[in-house]
């Protein structure tokens, strides 16, 4: 239908010619409602499906929530070098399987808060969830992507650990609603694929701002599951269903939630990829009322002091890495130092928040070989143990919980820009089962 945007600011409409039924909906059309959809800004990027793998964390909080909030961030439209890959992070993570039992959406944040991410031009996602990315320029790359951190807010205090709560359903979805406001996407979880209540968007006869989505498939109830993550990208107050099924406009039947999701994106609940909810729906399904904000860096991040390592090994589900600074370049210097240390999410000495160790990775080589040994290199971030001084101890401590050995063929510390760098001169070395230490100094 025609835009009667025109109309609408006048108090007194005075017509010139007749008016064709069905132009506008009536000449005293109310002010359209808010709506906001960062779907459709330039910073968004294309709906895409996560295919038959379990990486939809990744897709609501890497390939969504990330690349909108950065590209925002930095005034760029969507393109694939700035398009993060949601299998990055998800193969280092994901137990060699497709559908990991370990993982939860924390994880996903605790891996982009310490490793950043690679762009989908960099590592494509294609569903082959088994090998890791072995590129060292990769890895460094991805550091500049870095997240600063990640919060939530919750309802009555659902969600343990979050940052605030809201007493009043109201006030929930008004946060909500706020958050996008401001310029956020946000991500959710709840189950889309059984006791879900839908019906289909009616035509509000007193407003034109609705007719965009009439016809479109709404959640009208949820079921408060974990099964599914998912990015909430804006909502519109606009839209009305008819819950009660009386043929009357009423306000507790208006507004809803736009949602992008990454899994059967042809069902019958999704229109070109997108979710309505319904916001008298929200409260009641949304896991844990639980809903997860993303906080930036600046946009002109870099670190100031990196870590390269480069490994071949035959399981790399055998290897945990850890970087720290030390007084000395003895193992007791470590040991009588303040520990100021950095563990990598995925080959890392942090144990997993689902009491499994997040190195699992499945017993291949870097690149999922299963027969033989394979190199690796990565890149790490030692920006936050950095402080003021960056001369002196810096350590690499590796275990190798494998009957096959694991090679340390380099170790580098390096500062922005590459000004001051300093390479281990005693590599390679071979682990066998045993846990060392590697020191390097930087004048």
């Amino acid at each position: 239908m025609p835009s009667c945007g025109p109309l609408r600011s006048l108090s007194v409409l005075v017509l010139s010619a007749p008016l064709v039924l069905g132009q506008c909906k009536a000449s005293t059309e109310p002010e359209a409602g808010p709506a906001v959809d960062h779907s459709e800004t330039a910073y968004f990027p294309p709906v895409l499906s996560q295919g038959d793998i379990g990486s939809c964390d990744w897709f609501a909080v890497t390939y969504y929530q990330m690349t909108f909030m950065q590209n925002r961030a930095r005034g760029r439209a969507v393109a694939p070098s700035n398009t993060l890959s949601p299998q990055f992070g998800y193969n280092m993570l994901n137990n060699g399987a497709n559908y990991p039992y370990n993982i939860c959406v924390d994880d996903v944040y605790k891996f982009v808060r310490v490793h950043g991410s690679a762009t989908l031009a960099e590592f494509p996602y294609d569903q082959r969830y088994e090998p890791w990315c072995t590129s060292g320029t990769i890895w460094e790359a991805a550091l500049e992507r870095r997240i600063a951190d990640f919060a939530f807010f919750t309802l009555r205090n659902e969600a343990p650990g979050a940052a605030y709560s809201f007493d009043q359903d109201a006030d929930f979805l008004g946060e909500i609603r706020r958050r996008i406001d401001e310029g956020e996407v946000l991500v959710v979880q709840f189950c889309t694929w059984m006791q879900i209540a839908s019906g289909t968007i009616a035509d509000d006869p007193s407003t034109s701002a609705d007719d965009a989505h009439v016809g479109e498939a709404i959640i009208t109830e949820g079921n408060k599951m974990p099964d599914h993550t998912l990015a909430v990208v804006g909502y519109d107050d606009n839209v009305w269903v008819d819950l009660n099924g009386d043929g009357n406009v009423q306000p507790d039947e208006k507004g809803a939630l736009k949602i992008a999701d990454s899994y059967a994106l042809t069902s019958a609940l999704h229109n070109k990829g997108f979710l309505w909810m319904a916001y008298r729906a929200v409260p009641t399904s949304i896991w844990l009322s639980r809903v997860n904000r993303m906080i930036l860096r600046p946009p002109d991040y870099a670190p100031t002091v990196i870590a390269r390592v480069a490994l071949n090994a035959w399981e790399r589900d055998k290897i945990q890495l850890q970087l720290g600074r030390s007084t000395g370049n003895t193992v007791q210097d470590v040991q009588n130092g303040a520990q100021r240390v950095v563990d990598p999410i995925g080959p890392g000495f942090e144990p997993g928040t689902r009491g499994v160790s997040l190195i699992t990775g499945a017993p291949w080589a870097f690149d999922a070989t299963r027969d033989a040994p394979g190199d690796g290199s990565f890149a790490f971030d030692l920006t936050d143990i950095a402080g003021s001084d960056l001369g002196g101890f810096w350590y690499l401590r590796i275990k190798n919980a494998g009957d096959k050995p694991v090679i340390v063929k380099g170790f580098e510390i390096a500062t922005a820009g590459g000004a001051r760098a300093v390479s281990d001169t005693g590599v390679p070395v071979t682990l066998g089962t045993e846990e060392t230490y590697r020191f390097v100094q930087l004048p």
